[in-house]
């Protein structure tokens, strides 16, 4: 489809009638968004499905071969909204028949501290877990504590379980979120392999 109009608002009429948009990203940075706008951001404020952002460059694209979607590395935060990528997920699974690895980073910061947030965060990963094994037999769970930013610690270990994406729930792109990374904003701006996104319902 040849369509004119400012981008943003062009495709942003058409995402109702799609169960997924899939584009690439430029990874710019929070002030050259600011500076030059972010497709992936608008598209991101107003959408309610799924978006599936791939690094761009400049060769010609090759459409014959099969995209590898087979792993998925989804972090989750232990809030509700955060569950929801699961959903897109489920689809994706049918047709790739894939394995998913729910990950849950908990921050390293006192020992004592430590010890109080894991048996918590490790049982609500679990209730997550059994909750949606039905519906994608090939789930499993890893948690990993890290002194590290939980941004980078996620990266981290999508590498290490070798995913083939990253998938994560975001509250949207608005303006004051460009001054302060959550994780899909870090995402988007650092990550080689695809992410797949989609705005939460839910806070």
């Amino acid at each position: 489809m040849l369509l004119e109009g400012r981008i943003a608002e062009t495709l942003a009429e058409l995402l109702a009638s799609v169960d997924m948009t899939v584009m690439a990203t430029r990874r710019r940075s929070r002030l050259g968004r600011l500076l030059f706008g972010s497709v992936s951001q608008e598209l991101l404020r107003n959408a309610s499905k799924p978006l599936l952002l791939v690094s761009g460059y400049n060769y010609p694209v090759d459409l014959t071969g099969r995209p590898h979607l087979n792993h998925a590395l989804v972090p989750l935060d232990g809030s509700p909204g955060s569950e929801e990528i699961l959903l897109p997920i489920v689809g994706l699974s049918r047709v790739m028949d894939g394995q998913q690895t729910l990950l849950r980073v908990i921050p390293e910061d006192r020992p004592f501290s430590l010890l109080k947030k894991l048996p918590r965060a490790l049982a609500d990963l679990n209730d997550v877990a059994k909750r949606w094994k039905a519906y994608l037999p090939k789930l499993k769970t890893t948690h990993v504590w890290s002194d590290s930013q939980i941004n980078r610690e996620v990266l981290k270990q999508a590498e290490e379980q070798q995913a083939d994406f990253i998938a994560v729930a975001t509250r949207g792109g608005n303006f004051s979120r460009l001054f302060r990374s959550g994780l899909a904003d870090y995402l988007i701006r650092h990550a080689t392999m695809p992410l797949l996104v989609v705005k939460q319902r839910s806070e």
